[in-house]
């Protein structure tokens, strides 16, 4: 327990060596929020007297800094962080590699990973590929076990893939179809219960339902993950995607149900036309309250280079409307960094 502000005992002490109880302090704070083994007590059920480290010849404030010390017997004992390793997962299972990657993370069983890519090992010779791992990151599988959603054209497909895990253990992906020489461009979405087993996946209907609906446009689908901002028990998948032939960003958004079943889509605005500067529309999730961020580019288009323009838009019932996202009110600073503020300024 600190000493209060005007006793005697803090007085004494210099300014120098209130510092560095401070410190001690905090850092005796900070250490027991995390500590997940009891500190052990002496035999008469009391931490040992810490050790007088004065010696001769010390500054005069060593004496004050030992004290303040926690014994041994006292210290908070701290478990070993996780171990960080980097693996390189393509190479750990065997594969050819792949750009434009999407992973994640099943949160039912975080031993679970899948990792998507275009790496050109398309439909039109048998199904597609995911990397698998059911350790943690440790080791990787390639597992040939995305098939062909039925009764589409493909060609060179899938291109364009992401992937995202419900709440429930779910794994959804989108893909982009890009059939007869790419002339047109799809997105279709499929979902599994199980990754590396290829009749675990199931589509909507024969013909495959097209998440893009009728649009041949279709680029750069991004699948994501959030609950149904009207019941925090179910989820919703939301699918954004270019339509360069508008050009405009959309967002396709189903019920986490199987099959996946899109009834919503809608634009949330403009998009750049040179796909040399065009970077996509991207999603950001609020689980707390089920909002939905996208944000995505605009510009006047013409050659390089050229004044881009995010636009950041917003969903809060569940991608029917899409609005300007309004600036987010700055909190009222705390005392204490009202203080440091003005320490620092002075």
């Amino acid at each position: 327990m600190l000493p209060e502000r005007n006793s005697p005992a803090l007085r004494q002490v210099p300014i120098v060596a209130r510092g560095a109880l401070a410190a001690v302090a905090a850092l005796c704070l900070a250490s027991a929020s995390v500590a997940l083994l009891p500190s052990k007590a002496s035999a008469a059920g009391a931490p040992a007297a810490p050790a007088n480290r004065a010696a001769k010849g010390a500054a005069p404030n060593s004496r004050i800094r030992a004290s303040a010390e926690p014994s041994a017997a006292a210290r908070p004992s701290l478990k070993a962080a996780p171990a960080v390793f980097t693996i390189d997962a393509s190479a750990a299972a065997g594969s050819t590699g792949g750009n434009e990657p999407s992973i994640a993370i099943n949160p039912a069983n975080p031993d679970q990973i899948v990792i998507t890519r275009f790496n050109q090992q398309f439909w039109s010779v048998g199904n597609a590929d995911l990397l698998y791992s059911t350790d943690g990151g440790r080791t990787w599988t390639e597992e040939h076990s995305i098939p062909a959603p039925p009764g589409l054209l493909t060609g060179n497909a899938p291109a364009d893939q992401t992937v995202d895990y419900g709440r429930d253990g779910t794994l959804y992906g989108t893909f982009l179809l890009c059939p007869n020489n790419c002339a047109q461009q799809q997105a279709v979405s499929g979902s599994t219960s199980d990754p590396g087993n290829p009749a675990s996946w199931s589509w909507n209907g024969n013909p495959a339902q097209l998440t893009s609906g009728t649009r041949n446009g279709a680029d750069q689908p991004w699948l994501l993950v959030n609950r149904d901002p009207a019941d925090a028990t179910k989820d919703k998948v939301y699918v954004s995607y270019e339509d360069l032939a508008v050009p405009e960003a959309r967002v396709a958004v189903s019920d986490a149900v199987n099959p996946l079943n899109f009834t919503v889509d809608n634009s949330s605005g403009a998009v750049v036309t040179n796909t040399a500067t065009s970077g996509g529309i991207r999603l950001a999730t609020d689980p707390r309250n089920g909002t939905v961020y996208s944000i995505r580019q605009t510009g006047a288009g013409g050659g390089d280079p050229q004044n881009i323009t995010y636009q950041l838009n917003r969903s809060t019932d569940g991608g029917t409307t899409w609005t300007t996202a309004s600036p987010w009110p700055r909190p009222t600073p705390t005392r204490a960094e009202r203080t440091s503020s003005a320490v620092s300024t002075h």
